[in-house]
């Protein structure tokens, strides 16, 4: 197994494929090169993150001044999200990880 920084890790991941970098891409009739739209949905996606993130934020911080109880309310989201993605795993809608000791 190759180990590797996370900056590294994040690089590589980043870096669009050779093949994707050659074509283009037509958005309503518009030809933008492959390497331009994929820097444009790359930012969008840190955009849209960044967005909803401050939302949560917020959310958070009216929920914690609401009601005082950090440590119920945390207690209340594994509550939540224990079954919940053991209900997705039972579907099928997400795939178990695959866990091992190496």
């Amino acid at each position: 197994l190759k180990t590797q920084s996370a900056g590294t890790y994040i690089a590589q991941f980043l870096k669009p494929k050779k093949q994707d970098q050659e074509a283009a891409v037509d958005v309503f009739g518009l030809i933008i090169p492959a390497k331009i739209a994929w820097a444009f949905k790359t930012s969008t996606y840190f955009g849209l993150w960044y967005f909803f993130s401050i939302f949560f934020n917020v959310a958070t911080k009216k929920s914690l001044n609401a009601l005082n109880m950090p440590w119920m309310q945390s207690l209340a989201c594994v509550v939540v999200g224990v079954p919940y993605i053991l209900f997705m795993w039972a579907i099928g809608a997400r795939s178990v990880p695959n866990l091992n000791m190496k």
